[in-house]
């Protein structure tokens, strides 16, 4: 639990946005995958690309680094 919470109080409004937008888009390819090829592949890494915001707002937080948090925001 303390897990979870860590991980959703780290993200910005930014990334709540990112995360629903690749949500939608992996419901877009279960909904047309007849028409989508290699729909799989498209919804492998929509859900990376998930775990990465969560990672990097994570990590982004908890460090000092200029970088770092300048990567984080860059992305949106």
């Amino acid at each position: 639990m303390i897990f979870k919470n860590r991980f959703i109080k780290s993200l910005s409004e930014a990334d709540i946005v990112v995360i629903c937008f690749y949500i939608f888009l992996i419901a877009l390819n279960l909904i047309f995958h007849q028409r989508i090829e290699n729909w799989f592949l498209l919804i492998a890494v929509n859900i990376i690309l998930i775990i990465a915001v969560f990672f990097l707002a994570n990590t982004a937080e908890k460090s000092n680094n200029v970088y770092l948090n300048n990567f984080h925001f860059y992305y949106v």
